[in-house]
């Protein structure tokens, strides 16, 4: 026994259904994928190129060279160190601070760079020296320059 063929108009409407639910699904993917993309970059690497990070997310990493409190306002200047080519950018964050952010602690800034060149800080993660202090003579992550696993 053969199958009756599918007719003409049964056929068009499975094939719109299929476009339809695919482009619904990519559509919804890419929107949710767009915002949570995010740069890990060095202080260094924003400072040599800071127009090509304009306006996008990034995790900028280094250490913590100046530190001004206002209230809830925090202005800071992340570094680099050597064997990294010393740069500094400019931060700027609203809101509670970490207890363990400090001058020249290692610190993690989340946010969108500014055209003015500061970021604009909406998370800021800092190092716990006493829980995650490297053994002696070790360098930390910060000071060789590499990147930490899963960046």
């Amino acid at each position: 026994m053969s199958a009756a063929p599918v007719d003409r108009r049964t056929a068009w409407k499975i094939v719109g259904t299929v476009v339809i639910v695919v482009s619904a699904v990519s559509g919804l993917l890419y929107a949710s994928m767009k915002e949570e993309v995010q740069f890990w970059k060095y202080a260094d690497e924003v400072a040599a190129a800071p127009s090509s990070f304009e306006g996008k997310k990034l995790n900028v990493g280094g250490f913590v060279k100046s530190y001004a409190k206002n209230n809830l306002d925090h202005d800071f200047v992340i570094e680099t160190r050597p064997p990294r080519a010393y740069a500094t950018v400019k931060a700027h964050y609203h809101g509670i601070v970490p207890d363990t952010f400090k001058t020249g602690g290692e610190v993690v800034a989340t946010g969108k760079l500014a055209a003015d060149g500061v970021l604009q800080t909406e998370q800021v993660m800092a190092k716990c020296p006493s829980k995650y202090e490297a053994k002696a003579g070790a360098p930390s992550l910060m000071e060789t320059g590499k990147k930490a696993a899963g960046y």
